[in-house]
């Protein structure tokens, strides 16, 4: 999307000045954004002016435990179209755009007999959103094998779909012990890129009398709040929203962004991107500094060092006392998250509040800004990017740092987000700045 696909209302607009000036007609606006009083919109209003901006649906599909249901043979029907197909490595079926937000878009899934099973039914809505479809299953491939004793007449009966010794994939109540840190047997996860660790697997065995048994096992830790994401993402109309509520430049804001994050929101799982600060649990937990000779590497009053690049694969062979190098941006998020979810298991409230969230990087610890409670926050940031912006403005209104927005005191701006030791913060958010100013200063030719 682009900036062209919304509109800001501003002072004195009516929807037929607004027609004329976008030359989409008035009754498009009002369908495209439910509008049922032509003569009453508000200022400030972001309008839809096209059916790409909010006609949008996407469809994911996982299990129980968020894995990606791969190779799932899907049907969309929708307006009167159809789209099938089997879904991909990320568990996705092709997207699609209904003729309106009000359309109905019914979703099935084919079974192994060949039939159709009807999913659900959703209404396309008023943005564009990633359906996310959670099977109370968990997925896990094996290996079928003969057993020693089936003989030959079995073997020609069997049934061509199940070959022996072929992999085929299987819906199963995995069995749920605490596995955490086990190596052995086949991970089967959406976290598969990162062979060793966190997931359902699969290892082969037999049982006492020679047959052949798969035993699945999966980690404890489940973080509900990830069954939240929708997907949806910003729109250059809401920077721009933004930086005048604030009195500030867009590029301010958008500096804040890259810096913190490089203007990524979410992984390639879907999971908002983190970083786990173990002083910030200490200080959070009840009594405070409680975990922190158990667990040094999740708890303790110093923070986290920042050491060389790692090339390890597991955050057990992490040094206890430095923040995750180990190779990119998903990999350090990836070790970070096998912190969280061990700390989640010692106190949930504080290895929330512990961690740097999203596309702005707001700690946990701040979410008093906005929501009542941090598990609020935590939902708002793991939905979509308007959840991440929304934290990011009330950390800012929290903070009074509109002032230093519209100065561009860039000292403390890095001062408020990362203490007095800021490590240089500030010179990094204003040659960030000084960048996207002169970006688009080229792009306007000046």
């Amino acid at each position: 999307m682009t900036t062209s696909d919304f509109y800001i209302v501003q002072p004195n607009d009516t929807l037929s000045s607004i027609a004329r000036r976008t030359g989409v007609p008035v009754s498009e606006l009002a369908k495209l954004n439910g509008i049922r009083n032509p003569n009453r919109i508000a200022v400030g209003k972001k309008l839809a002016l096209s059916k790409r901006a909010v006609c949008g649906v996407n469809v994911q599909f996982l299990d129980r435990d968020h894995n990606p249901l791969r190779d799932l043979p899907y049907v969309i029907r929708y307006c009167g179209k159809e789209a099938s197909g089997k879904t991909d490595d990320n568990g996705r079926a092709v997207a699609i755009q209904t003729d309106s937000p009000v359309d109905q878009v019914a979703l099935f899934v084919r079974r192994a007999e060949g039939d159709l099973k009807e999913i659900a039914t959703i209404v396309s809505g008023y943005a564009n959103k990633l359906v996310t479809l959670v099977s109370p299953k968990l997925k896990l491939e094996a290996r079928t094998r003969p057993h020693p004793n089936e003989s030959q007449v079995d073997r020609q009966n069997r049934s061509p779909k199940q070959p022996a010794d072929t992999q085929h994939h299987s819906s199963a109540g995995a069995d749920e012990r605490n596995d955490v840190g086990t190596t052995e047997g086949v991970l089967q996860s959406a976290w598969s890129w990162l062979q060793g660790e966190l997931g359902i697997r699969t290892h082969e065995t037999c049982d006492r009398s020679d047959k052949p048994v798969a035993r699945v096992t999966k980690d404890a830790v489940s973080l509900e709040f990830l069954e939240k994401y929708t997907g949806e993402t910003l729109a250059e109309a809401d920077y721009i929203a933004a930086a005048k509520a604030f009195g500030c430049e867009v590029e301010v804001i958008r500096a804040i962004e890259m810096v913190e994050s490089g203007g990524s929101g979410f992984d390639k799982h879907n999971r908002p991107f983190i970083l786990y600060e173990r002083h910030v649990f200490s200080r959070n937990t009840n009594p405070k500094h409680k975990y922190d000779e158990d667990y040094p590497g999740l708890s303790a009053k110093v923070p986290y060092t920042y050491g060389k690049l790692t090339k390890i694969k597991s955050v057990d062979e992490l040094s206890a006392d430095q923040y995750p190098n180990v190779g990119g941006k998903e990999l350090n998020n990836e070790f970070s998250y096998q912190r969280l979810m061990r700390a989640y298991k010692l106190d949930k409230d504080a290895a929330l509040k512990a961690c740097s969230w999203g596309k702005f990087q707001v700690l946990g610890e701040n979410y008093s800004g906005g929501f009542v409670s941090v598990h609020d926050m935590v939902k708002a940031v793991s939905k979509n990017e308007a959840g991440q912006f929304q934290t990011f403005l009330s950390f800012i209104k929290m903070n009074r740092l509109q002032p230093a927005l519209q100065s561009k005191d860039w000292l403390h701006i890095a001062r408020t987000y990362n203490g007095k030791g800021q490590n240089g913060y500030d010179l990094k958010l204003k040659k960030q700045y000084e960048a996207l100013v002169k970006k688009r200063s080229q792009k306007d030719g000046v």
